[in-house]
């Protein structure tokens, strides 16, 4: 969890880089109001999945080709094969130096054979997620401190809410802020989507690879199946906990 401006705070796949385009350069000098944005975690473990795992917008892909973040990782020629791409992304994501995830990935299984549940039971479930030093994959519940000092939310608002959630912010601090679903849907830079339904959750890496893109967010229900949704439940029980209760105040 990460502070975005003077009010906002925000944990990573949980709508950081909406919050820093509506929140970043927001500022009432004399107003101390902090609110925390979150995400339902079943949606934000998808989306981990797709940006992480899958780098279904190629941003790591094609950083790991040019070595911007891992001149340690070879990468082979012909790069472009299919499963050299795979067995250098995997040894990006499985790397023990700086920049890499260091994700606790089968060593004898291509990366091309991943499916969600594999990620949700194998990874994840294989991860302290209160100690993970990625913010992708912790709790967002996670970083209730600055320092020595606890820190305490006038208020908690829900991505899947907006835009009637911002709302509750903007009239605490007495300022105007562009409401628009287009706009927020530009702002938070929401890729290209597919309009298609799943499920999902059998889905391999190899198969998003050919597809090149994701579904919308509509369709995460897709990904889950009983036990998936259980386990995932029981990984992030901190911040199904903490949803709840905003949700149990806000019916009061």
């Amino acid at each position: 969890m990460q502070q975005v401006g003077k009010h906002c705070w925000c944990s990573p796949k949980s709508g950081i880089i909406l919050a820093e385009s509506t929140w970043q350069n927001v500022l009432v000098p004399d107003s101390d109001y902090k609110f925390l944005q979150m995400r339902d975690p079943y949606n934000r473990v998808v989306s981990m999945f797709l940006n992480k795992i899958v780098d279904i917008d190629v941003r790591h892909l094609a950083d790991v080709k040019r070595e911007k973040w891992v001149p340690w990782i070879d990468v082979p020629d012909p790069y472009d094969d299919i499963n050299s791409r795979a067995e250098v992304y995997k040894n990006y994501l499985t790397h023990t130096g700086p920049g890499c995830y260091r994700l606790p990935l089968d060593p004898d299984k291509n990366l091309l054979d991943y499916t969600f549940k594999d990620f949700v039971f194998d990874v994840l479930g294989n991860l302290d997620l209160y100690q993970w030093f990625d913010p992708h994959f912790a709790y967002q519940t996670k970083f209730f401190f600055s320092g020595n000092v606890e820190i305490t939310f006038d208020d908690v608002v829900l991505l899947e809410d907006l835009p009637e959630a911002y709302a509750i912010p903007a009239k605490a601090l007495g300022v105007d802020v562009n409401l628009d679903p287009e706009h927020l849907a530009k702002a938070g830079r929401v890729g290209e989507k597919e309009d298609i339904d799943g499920p999902f959750h059998q889905w391999t890496v190899r198969q998003w690879w050919d597809l090149g893109k994701s579904p919308l967010a509509k369709y995460y229900d897709s990904f889950y199946t009983d036990e998936i949704r259980a386990k995932v439940k029981e990984l992030y029980a901190p911040d199904f906990d903490l949803i709840a209760q905003v949700k149990n105040e806000h019916l009061q």
